[in-house]
C-alpha cells in the first residue's frame, strides 16, 4: 500500500463513532522472527522498508484522526503454519509478496539452501531456532487496534 496514511483517512472516514478499526502487521522486531528470511535474507531488508515499525505506523493512525491505540501480539502459528517445503512451490511463494521483490537468482539460492537442509535435517533446527525467538518476544504479528472518537 503506497498511501498508507490515505488508507487510515478513508478506513476513519467510513467508520461510525466509536468503530474499531484493527489491522494485523508485524513491528520490525516481529519480522526478524521468520525463518522465512534466513532462505531469502534481502527479504528482511526490503520487508523493513515495505513494513512500517509500530511508532511509525501508530503515528500514520493518529494522524488519520484516531484514537485509543493499543497493539497485542499474537502468535502466528495461531492464524498460520507454514513449512520451509512449502517454499519450494512456486505457486506457494507466489502467494507472499516478498517474492516479487526478489530476483530470480535469490530464489533459486534460497530454495536450494532449503533443499540442503531438509536433506541434512538442519532445516527443523533452523525453524525451531526461530520459533524460540518469536516466544520470547510473545509472537510473530501483532493486532493493532484503534478507535474512532
Amino acid at each position: 500500500i503506497s498511501d498508507k496514511i490515505g488508507l487510515m483517512s478513508e478506513v476513519y472516514r467510513i467508520l461510525h463513532s466509536q468503530g474499531r478499526f484493527v489491522l494485523q502487521s508485524c513491528s520490525h522486531e516481529q519480522l526478524s522472527t521468520f525463518w522465512f528470511y534466513h532462505y531469502f535474507p534481502r527479504g528482511l531488508e526490503i520487508d523493513r522498508r515495505r513494513f512500517p515499525d509500530f511508532a511509525e505506523l501508530s503515528d500514520m493512525i493518529l494522524e488519520a484522526g484516531f484514537k485509543d491505540i493499543s497493539i497485542h501480539p499474537c502468535p502466528f502459528e495461531a492464524l498460520f503454519r507454514e513449512t520451509p517445503e512449502l517454499y519450494l512451490d512456486k505457486s506457494y511463494r507466489d502467494g507472499n509478496s516478498t517474492f516479487f521483490f526478489l530476483t530470480p537468482e535469490e530464489i533459486q539460492q534460497g530454495c536450494e539452501r532449503i533443499k540442503q537442509d531438509m536433506n541434512s535435517g538442519r532445516a527443523a533446527e533452523i525453524v525451531l531456532e526461530f520459533d524460540r525467538r518469536a516466544e520470547r518476544i510473545g509472537g510473530r504479528v501483532s493486532f493493532i487496534r484503534a478507535i474512532k472518537p
